[in-house]
């Protein structure tokens, strides 16, 4: 009985997958044209030092929380609110224990507002192997055209890329129609505790958005078997759970004196 059951879970399981496949294969996406008609001026010396100066902040996430050191995150942000004022003059900003959520008013409200987010936390490094770092972990290092440390990529990089692309925005005299949120999160690496407070008070204020735009990836280099140049890749799903119950019937008995067939 039980191996029917299992027979027959795997049978269902390979049909979802196989329409999976059959639909992927036969799926052709229309050709995409980009007319972007915009180039920006900014200076990427400042960022690229911006972005250094904020990996300094050791905004460790821990599992146990006593590690917590609230001094980081407050240097953070008013290191933040110091180095883009244009930024934090142009936006309301409401403090969700130490997320934060800007919004920039649009000026049509009848358009659903959109929300870009990042989180400026990062894990902690491990005891004992700050010596297999080639440049320590929080000291900003710009060295061989690259800069070092923990957030460089996940995901302060993120955060400050919002910060300068909106303080540019904002020194040219754009004025955005729709309602645009920033969402910067401080617990993503143990759960994202702050996005979870983002989303209810969106939801208590009926906000709804239009779209809203994640951490998502990098453009990397050697990164995908094969393929040489830049890639960019674009996240357009998350990954989820999925629970499963399966319930077997059978007589009862002992693995002491199994029966002839089990």
């Amino acid at each position: 009985m039980l191996k029917k059951l299992l027979l027959s879970f795997v049978l269902i399981v390979g049909a979802l997958l196989s329409i999976a496949l059959i639909r992927t294969l036969m799926h052709s996406a229309p050709e995409a044209t980009v007319n972007v008609g915009l180039t920006a001026d900014i200076d990427g010396e400042a960022a690229t030092n911006n972005l250094a100066s904020s990996i300094r902040f050791k905004t460790i996430s821990h599992q146990d929380k006593e590690k917590f050191s609230p001094q980081e995150f407050e240097g953070f942000i008013k290191w933040a609110a110091d180095t883009y004022p244009e930024f934090h003059s142009a936006m309301q900003l409401e403090m969700l224990e130490y997320t934060l959520l800007f919004k920039w008013e649009g000026s049509d409200s009848t358009l659903s507002p959109i929300l870009f987010e990042g989180h400026y936390d990062v894990v902690p490094v491990i005891p004992g192997t700050e010596d297999l770092w080639e440049e320590m972990p929080f000291a900003g290092t710009i060295s061989k055209n690259r800069i070092w440390g923990r957030g460089a990529l996940d995901d302060k990089s993120g955060v400050i890329g919002l910060m300068e692309a909106a303080t540019y925005l904002i020194q040219n005299d754009f004025q955005p129609k729709r309602t645009i949120y920033f969402g910067f999160g401080h617990d993503e690496e143990i759960g994202g505790g702050g996005a979870a407070l983002i989303t209810e008070k969106l939801r208590k204020e009926g906000v709804q958005l239009h779209w809203s735009l994640g951490e998502g990836s990098f453009v990397n280099r050697g990164f995908f078997p094969g393929v040489k140049k830049l890639v960019a890749p674009i996240n357009v799903a998350e990954k989820g759970i999925m629970n499963l119950m399966i319930v077997a019937k059978a007589k009862g008995g002992h693995s002491s004196t199994p029966p002839k067939r089990t």
